[in-house]
């Protein structure tokens, strides 16, 4: 079941709406693009070239609802990234509170599944929240 991924997504609007009121619509946009385009290849490397998770239900859930979900995902690092403005302090509170809403739930509902223990994946967030964070900066920087 896609469970947490419906979360997300909701999630994803929870972010929005503050953005919309400080005016950050275009940064929003910009994180969202940028999640589904490295969510994409995430995916692409992580389920079919290295096979460290796959998901349950069918390929069109995985299109419709996973893919949006990188955006969101994408978004919930950023745009709290950007409104806590200290890194220090941003990155502990986004990669922990995103880890714990999204990895700690899936272990009862299994919308996906790993196949290296927790303790790994955990370790992993490391780099995904700073990589998504990376190109978004690096993204902004050449807008600018």
């Amino acid at each position: 079941m896609p469970r947490i991924r419906w979360f997300m997504l909701v999630l994803g609007i929870g972010i929005l709406i503050p953005a919309i009121f400080r005016g950050d619509i275009r940064h929003a946009l910009i994180a969202f693009s940028i999640g589904l385009a490295y969510g994409l290849l995430i995916d692409f490397v992580g389920t079919q070239l290295i096979l460290l998770w796959e998901y349950a239900g069918h390929r069109w859930v995985y299109i419709m609802i996973t893919l949006p979900c990188w955006g969101a995902f994408s978004m919930a690092i950023n745009l709290p990234w950007d409104w806590i403005k200290n890194p220090w302090l941003a990155f502990p509170i986004v990669a922990i509170g995103l880890f714990a809403c999204l990895e700690l739930p899936n272990l009862k509902t299994r919308s996906w599944t790993y196949s290296v223990p927790l303790w790994l994946v955990a370790i992993g967030w490391i780099p995904l929240v700073l990589s998504f964070r990376g190109i978004y900066v690096l993204l902004l920087h050449f807008l600018n």
